[in-house]
């Protein structure tokens, strides 16, 4: 059983303005934003990370890398992220 644990309300928008000023949003989960949040600010380490949202270490993985994507496409093209909720859509 997965678990996420949520502190406080994330926000569901960001935007990143750039000099073409691109309309196409990039999609953000917000359980990408937690393996970040976790990893990045939290210094957690893997293991600890994957266990604190019930996950494996090759899901977190995974879920880590495609929201560090996600991230890197938006600020190198100049692209909006829109934060969704994880039942919003699929990957």
């Amino acid at each position: 059983m997965r678990r996420c644990r949520r502190r406080g309300r994330p926000p569901f928008y960001f935007r990143y303005y750039s000099i073409d000023r691109s309309d196409e949003a990039i999609i953000l989960y917000e359980h990408e934003l937690e393996a970040m949040k976790l990893i990045h600010l939290d210094n957690r380490t893997i293991e600890e990370a994957s266990l604190m949202m019930g996950l494996t270490k090759t899901t977190f993985w995974r879920i880590l890398e495609s929201g560090r994507k996600k991230v890197t496409r938006a600020l190198v093209e100049g692209k909006p992220i829109s934060i969704a909720r994880r039942d919003e859509g699929r990957e």
